[in-house]
């Protein structure tokens, strides 16, 4: 039974770093990127998983099809005395299922993602009338993404997607390129050689583009202490630096120069930095994850610092700076469905985050959690 369990493989990963976590936690040393998936990592129940799932996705559906009984069954959709969703309509997103983007910044060995891929699968062959197959190829290619700074753990992701689409088809089949990717790997090539790819664009533009390439290999060489907090967009466009749009074209060109090849190994692909960049520069409509806790004063000098810099309000716990983290990747319309801790909600120095949230964003639910 525990190897047939849909989750198992994050129960055993979880298992396997159990050692590393205590005697990480028991020296007391400042965490840095290396050891933070050990000590961060912490599984997500199922009934988490799904709760969040059926109060977007489901909570989407049913309100785009009303009467109509959804092909995939909502178990945690909670609803309002007339039927309507209680988390709301999600007005500003698409229509139809084909066109839903989901990511995972924080995916660990991909709960949140395994766990979408039949609701989506479901929906898209009631709308599209595709057959299994057909199904499992357009949701992996278009609809699940994900981010993870714990390398093998991000290949658990991609076996564990892989498996739970074989075993919604019933057999083995060859599968699309995945969109789930390692967000803690650094650029291994020196700086000329990225400067070098901007190639022969006219003069007048050729120092802005080696200038804004420069400082995304500078960006990028943290990676292994930031990962999802990575954010290429943040390089802002001047008189002496191109922006993130300009350089996206030559960003993907470097990236593949590292070579970082994809590895396909048995119909399953983990990809490496130049999938990750890509991911990083994208909008999303739903961000679902269960955030990393630690607080500021345990994290790494080099963590610490760029999330002083860069996270003011939530900056007191590595959990809050992943929500506003994740506001930058959600479309204007976009959605959060967030696993966290709760003291974000009632503690005095949250309360400019607080009143932030309040002021631009809107409140679907919140749901405390006993012990």
């Amino acid at each position: 039974a525990i190897f047939t369990a849909d989750d198992a493989l994050g129960w055993v990963y979880q298992f396997w770093q159990s050692e590393a976590k205590a005697a990480i936690n028991a020296s007391g040393d400042k965490i840095d990127g290396e050891k933070l998936p050990a000590v961060t990592q912490l599984f997500t129940e199922p009934y988490m998983v799904h709760f969040l799932i059926d109060n977007t996705l489901g909570a989407w559906w049913v309100s785009r099809n009303p009467g109509v009984k959804p092909p995939v069954k909502f178990e945690y959709l909670r609803l309002l005395e007339d039927g309507s969703p209680a988390a709301g309509k999600f007005e500003g997103w698409p229509d139809k299922t084909a066109e839903v983007t989901s990511l995972d910044p924080c995916m660990g060995s991909g709960h949140f993602v395994a766990s979408l891929f039949p609701v989506f699968a479901a929906l898209r062959m009631y709308e599209e009338r595709l057959t299994k197959e057909q199904a499992t190829d357009k949701v992996i290619a278009e609809n699940l993404h994900g981010l993870e700074l714990d390398a093998r753990c991000t290949q658990i992701a991609a076996f564990n997607l892989a498996l739970t689409a074989w075993k919604f088809c019933g057999h083995y089949k060859a599968l699309p390129e995945m969109n789930l990717a390692c967000s803690g790997i650094a650029p291994k090539g020196k700086v000329e050689d990225w400067v070098k790819l901007v190639g022969n664009v006219p003069r007048d533009d050729r120092g802005r583009m080696e200038n804004g390439m420069k400082m995304l290999y500078e960006h990028f060489q943290l990676a292994p202490e930031l990962g999802s907090l990575l954010d290429p967009t943040t390089i802002k466009a001047d008189a002496f630096t191109a922006s993130f749009e300009e350089l996206q074209p030559v960003l993907k060109r470097a990236l593949e120069n590292e070579g970082d090849t994809e590895q396909l190994e048995r119909g399953v692909m983990a990809a490496g930095i130049a999938k990750a960049g890509q991911l990083l520069g994208s909008k999303y409509d739903l961000i679902i994850t269960n955030v990393p806790y630690l607080q500021l004063k345990r994290q790494s000098d080099i963590l610490a610092n760029h999330i002083k810099k860069n996270y003011v309000e939530s900056k007191t716990d590595l959990a809050t700076v992943f929500i506003e983290r994740s506001y930058n990747l959600t479309k204007i319309y976009g959605s959060l469905a967030i696993v966290s801790p709760a003291n974000w909600i009632s503690q005095d120095y949250y309360k400019k985050f607080r009143l932030n949230i309040l002021i631009t964003r809107r409140i679907n639910f919140i749901v405390q959690l006993g012990s």
